[in-house]
Formats: C-alpha cells, sequence, structure tokens
C-alpha cells in the first residue's frame, strides 16, 4: 500500500490551518482578552478611624468590559478581602465607584501603613492594582 504525498500547495493549506484551530483552540482555553482596568482610589468622608488609619474607601474603576469586582487590601505580606457597598458589576464600557470597607477592626490600615488595592474580577480571571499608597 502506497502513502499518498501531498504536493507543495496542499502542503501549506494544511499548515496554515492548522496554525489558525491552534490560535483559535489557545483563545478558547485563555478566555480571551484580558480587560484593561484603571483603579483610582480616595478616602470618603468618615473613612479615616480617630486614630488616623483608614477602615473604608473609594474605589474608581474605569473599563471598556464588563466587570464584577472583588476588592483586596495587599499591605505588605497581609492581603485583606474588603467588602464592597454594592455588589453590582460594572456592564460595558464606563466607570464605577464602590465604597469598600474593612470587614474587621484588625483589617484596618493603620495611620502611615503603604498598601495598594487588588480589584480581582471573577469573569476575567485578572487582577488589576492601584498605584501604592500611604494611609
Amino acid at each position: 500500500m502506497r502513502i499518498p504525498t501531498p504536493s507543495i500547495p496542499t502542503a501549506v493549506i494544511l499548515v496554515m490551518v492548522s496554525v489558525v484551530l491552534t490560535a483559535a483552540g489557545l483563545s478558547a482555553l485563555s478566555g480571551g482578552a484580558v480587560p484593561r482596568v484603571d483603579v483610582t482610589v480616595s478616602v470618603p468622608p468618615g473613612g479615616r478611624l480617630p486614630s488616623g488609619g483608614l477602615d473604608s474607601l473609594l474605589v474608581s474603576l474605569a473599563s471598556s468590559a464588563h466587570l464584577e469586582p472583588r476588592f483586596f487590601i495587599v499591605e505588605g505580606p497581609a492581603v485583606y478581602e474588603w467588602t464592597a457597598d454594592s455588589s453590582q458589576p460594572l456592564i460595558g464600557s464606563g466607570t464605577a465607584t464602590y465604597r469598600i470597607s474593612a470587614p474587621c477592626s484588625a483589617c484596618s490600615i493603620p495611620s502611615g501603613a503603604m498598601f495598594i488595592v487588588r480589584v480581582y474580577d471573577v469573569l476575567s480571571q485578572t487582577y488589576s492594582f492601584s498605584p501604592t499608597l500611604r494611609a
């Protein structure tokens, strides 16, 4: 039995089809494009503790993608999940502002501490970060 030998044009077409299928498969596995999220943080009225620390923040997220954010405060090696006043996702393009609060008194940010706000998007399974801030 003789195995057919493909011609050069047929081989090129087979290679091109396999490249396209591989790229499509990798894109499907990765969940698509990663959204770009700009994170802006400010201190709301009443967000400071009498000691000067922080127990709540306003976090504005600007994105062109649908987001379902979860908020974390990273202070040195410690990471605390803070609760948002709303679990409403950011739908489509735009900006949404969330008031986030420390879930416990030990989770507040002490006065003078350096920290960042880390935002996890449940839908894309990616993180976005604020600049480094000081309480």
